[in-house]
């Protein structure tokens, strides 16, 4: 039983020391769902992302993206102007194409509006957190299907549901 322990560290040195960082690249396409304590909004959205993959179970990301649509409520048009954040990937390798993962970080977005002729803007920031999960396509490329929740303060709720597809380089 001592030798199985004292092998351990040395295997999983071994497994770590043979990865190396893989810079990626993507585009993910979501549907924005803002939900506050009296109206609910849809917003189509594309997002550009690139990340490292540090190894087969940790990943660091960034996003930066906008809607492609606008809504309206009580006369006033709304649009997510920007939206970028800074998150972590835990991935859990399966042995198949699949790998489940979830992801944490902090978004910010900026929403604008419009009435009249008149233009304004409002910000949410707030820590972020979602599951994913991420099928090899080949060695260079990758889809997944992902929901997020962006923010939640006060009575304000967005959330995300996403496909993305990335280049590994």
């Amino acid at each position: 039983m001592a030798l199985m322990l004292g092998a351990f560290p040395v295997a999983a040195n071994a497994a770590w020391s043979d990865i190396q960082p893989q810079p990626y690249v993507g585009v993910q396409l979501s549907s924005q769902h803002l939900k506050d304590s009296s109206d609910s909004l849809n917003f189509g959205t594309v997002t550009l992302l690139t990340g490292v993959n540090i190894n087969s179970f940790l990943a660091l990301e960034a996003r930066y993206g906008k809607s492609f649509n606008d809504n309206e409520i009580n006369g006033v048009k709304l649009s997510i102007q920007s939206y970028y954040g800074a998150y972590l990937k835990l991935g859990v390798p399966t042995g198949s194409l699949f790998t489940p993962y979830a992801i944490v970080g902090k978004t910010w977005e900026k929403f604008k509006g419009e009435e009249s002729g008149q233009h304004g803007t409002a910000s949410l920031n707030d820590i972020s957190w979602g599951l994913g999960v991420q099928a090899a396509v080949s060695r260079h490329s990758a889809v997944a299907v992902e929901y997020m929740n962006l923010s939640h303060k006060d009575q304000t709720k967005v959330t995300s549901i996403g496909i993305n597809v990335n280049y590994v380089f």
